[in-house]
């Protein structure tokens, strides 16, 4: 008999532990890191289709850019490895966990490179720029 409750609780136990080594097999608990990543729209209906493929995404927004060349810039968020920053787009976008870092790096940039400070949805400050200043405009009639 005594064997018989001992037997029965060793199984108990055994039974009791085991959906916690599966639950950790399951799960690797690797954090996910997240990037902001900014492409540009040439049209507004360039613009609006991003946002109807984000289907409502929170971390999906337009952004007029002020530029007539590429007057709107949808930012998103994607998983790091899933995708890569565009190097071809004319804009970046850096994202800053304090407000500090990034008036200070919105502060360094030359007013050529159109910068753009916001906050994300997630409370990352987005520092937004042109990879390459504007051109100097060249007057008509020289002085």
């Amino acid at each position: 008999m005594r064997a018989l409750v001992r037997a029965s609780a060793i199984a108990l136990v055994v039974i009791s532990l085991a959906p916690a080594v599966v639950a950790q097999q399951a799960c690797p608990c690797v954090p996910l890191t997240k990037l902001w990543v900014a492409t540009t729209c040439d049209t507004w209906n360039c613009a609006a289709a991003a946002l109807v493929l984000a289907n409502g995404d929170p971390m999906t927004f337009a952004v007029s850019s002020g530029n007539g060349d590429h007057p709107w810039i949808i930012v998103h968020q994607i998983v790091a490895g899933s995708a890569s920053e565009p190097l071809d787009d004319p804009y970046r976008l850096e994202a800053f966990d304090g407000f500090f870092a990034a008036a200070a790096r919105f502060g360094a940039l030359d007013n050529t490179m159109r910068p753009q400070i916001m906050t994300a949805p997630d409370g990352k400050l987005l520092v937004l720029s042109l990879r390459d200043p504007l051109p100097l405009k060249k007057r008509a009639v020289a002085r």
